[in-house]
């Protein structure tokens, strides 16, 4: 028995041992396969990469062969030597080579700049992470101690100056008792009267440190500096002065002197102080005066040169301006001012873009209700007009009624709010878009009964909500007539507000400074970015000529589907047939359309 179990022992501990060895044999296994899988998403990343470049060039390739393609066609249109072209095309192939390398100097620039990208990222990281350290680090307690200890303090320094202010009262009903007293109490008011003019003085200095930043724009910056140096100066003066006569006074009152002597002490002080400061402030008044001819000096008051004259020369061209003019006194609710303007310029009502007058009397008045907080015609007026509304999937009378359960939580109809919000509940079910909010107010219902202004909640309550509730208001209204948020007359004002910085300057560049003799009545020599919300319509520049269309040259669509602007169409058209520069297909001038974008 000892011998099979000695035996036993052997053979397990000789399987344990090649157990063992195959266990490692299948560690290094799996680490070479490991090693190679990472190989091989290496490998496959780097294929993505270069699939990608091979994309991007063989765009590139493919708009160089279009381009070479039009080449082609332009040079067989005008009949050019056929040894020439094969020079020029050995030229653009040594081009497309260079544009080939640039292309690849370019992707390791972007690589590179990933690079940075990624290291930006990585800080901003740390940096949040920090910040977020930093909150958890704040200690309320200790905050709210410090502001109740501050309070604390601020309440016993209003309670002695209180006190202050009754021992004054007292001292100048003691002042009044005899002649001499009342003449040092006439000539306090003085000090106080001059202590008001000190405070004016600071005022205008601080309405010359607010226009400061607009002033450093002046050419004679030195102007504005010098007088804005002088009132500092001034007042800082005054206010030391002012200070010291004050307490000579209370320290000459206190003393047991005589009332003659007490008389002639105050006003030898008194007087050369009052023809010094008088002085200075004639000297102030100069300098102030000059700073408004420093300023239109220095900035442009002429655009006589903007202009162009010949837009607005005709009756039918100034019945246009009129137009937009009664339009904007229409939407602003202005009847009576544009009906005035109607009968003076001879307009007829179907003059005025089909504007409905009783629409827009309403959309005013609800309006005018909004900004008075007044929410009930404008419910109204959604209920009235909820399947257009819903067509559009507006929620604008959701916001309503939410604006309107905020309101009775401010007057503290909480039973009206627990039922206003009911049907909220159930308008969010259906609508399903409004579930957050209702949550939201749901939670603003259980902190109004104490205090929402003192709640997270309390963004409910911000005035700007108001602001944006009546935006919103017109827009879908609006909308509903088919016009847009913005008056024709606000949109031209606007955008030539922009414009006219960017036009003066260029008149200042030019030999001839009448800048619309460079101009058509359509186009102007600089690009001015109006924003996206002032874009009405597409561009289309033609990829033959490279040019954009205008209105006489206009996109002209092709039988094949092809695009091209109508003096491609007549440069390319030969004896009435025309050759797609971009398919084989033959077809006739006649047969393309123009395009409307």
């Amino acid at each position: 028995e000892r011998l099979l179990n000695r035996d036993e022992l052997q053979d397990r501990t000789y399987f344990l041992h090649i157990i063992r060895a195959k266990i490692s044999e299948v560690k290094l296994e799996i680490q070479r396969l490991q090693h190679e899988i990472e190989s091989l998403t290496e490998n496959r990343r780097q294929y993505i990469i270069l699939n990608k470049t091979a994309e991007d060039l063989s765009e590139k390739v493919k708009d160089l062969q279009n381009d070479l393609e039009d080449y082609n066609m332009a040079r067989m249109n005008s009949f050019c030597d056929v040894t020439k072209v094969k020079k020029e095309i050995q030229d653009l192939n040594a081009h497309n080579q260079q544009v080939e390398s640039c292309i690849e100097q370019m992707y390791l620039e972007k690589q590179r700049k990933e690079e940075q990208i990624q290291r930006l990222e990585h800080e901003l990281t740390n940096d949040k992470q920090k910040l977020d350290t930093c909150r958890t680090n704040l200690d309320y307690n200790q905050i709210k101690t410090t502001s109740d200890q501050l309070q604390y303090e601020r309440n016993s320094m209003e309670n002695e100056i209180s006190i202050l202010d009754n021992r004054m009262n007292k001292m100048r009903e003691q002042m009044l008792s005899t002649v001499t007293q009342q003449e040092a109490f006439s000539l306090i008011e003085q000090i106080s009267e001059l202590e008001i003019k000190h405070y004016q003085l600071i005022n205008d200095n601080q309405n010359f440190s607010i226009t400061e930043e607009a002033c450093e724009k002046l050419t004679n910056q030195s102007d504005v500096d010098k007088a804005i140096e002088s009132v500092q100066e001034y007042y800082t003066t005054i206010e030391t002065n002012l200070d010291s006569v004050i307490e000579q006074i209370q320290s000459t009152l206190s003393n047991p002197t005589d009332d003659k002597f007490i008389k002639t002490s105050i006003q030898n002080t008194l007087k050369p102080l009052a023809k010094q400061y008088s002085d200075k402030h004639k000297d102030l008044h100069g300098s102030i005066s000059k700073i408004g001819k420093t300023i239109d000096k220095s900035f442009q008051s002429d655009f006589g040169n903007v202009p162009i004259t010949e837009l607005f020369d005709t009756p039918e061209k100034f019945k246009l301006i009129y137009m937009i003019i009664c339009e904007d006194l229409y939407r602003q609710g202005r009847m009576s001012i544009a009906d005035k303007l109607i009968e003076e310029s001879k307009l007829n009502d179907n003059d005025l873009f089909n504007l409905e007058k009783n629409f827009l009397e309403e959309i005013n008045m609800i309006l005018e209700n909004l900004r008075e907080k007044n929410l009930l015609p404008a419910i109204d007026w959604c209920v009235r007009h909820r399947n257009e509304l819903n067509k559009t999937n507006s929620l604008l009378e959701f916001y309503l009624h939410k604006m309107r359960f905020v309101q009775l939580l401010q007057l503290g109809n909480f039973n009206e709010a627990k039922t206003y919000l009911t049907n909220l509940r159930q308008y969010s079910i259906m609508n399903g878009q409004c579930e957050q909010d209702v949550n939201q107010l749901m939670g603003a219902l259980v902190f109004a009964q104490r205090d929402l202004s003192k709640s997270p909640y309390k963004y409910l309550l911000e005035p700007h909500l108001w602001l944006q509730l009546s935006e919103l208001f017109m827009q879908q209204a609006f909308q509903q007539v088919g016009l847009a948020q913005d008056s024709p007359l606000y949109v031209v004002m606007k955008i030539g507000f922009q414009a006219l910085p960017a036009l003066m300057s260029i008149v200042n560049a030019m030999q001839n400074t009448q800048v619309c003799h460079i101009l058509s009545k359509d186009e102007l020599p600089i690009e001015i970015d109006v924003g996206q919300e002032h874009r009405y319509h597409s561009v289309f520049a033609c990829p033959i000529l490279r040019q954009q269309t205008t209105d006489q040259n206009p996109p002209m669509k092709l039988v094949c589907g092809h695009v091209i602007s109508k003096d491609a169409l007549n440069k390319l058209s030969i004896q009435n047939k025309l050759k797609c520069p971009y398919c084989p297909l033959e077809q006739s001038p006649s047969d393309a359309r123009q395009l409307f974008f």
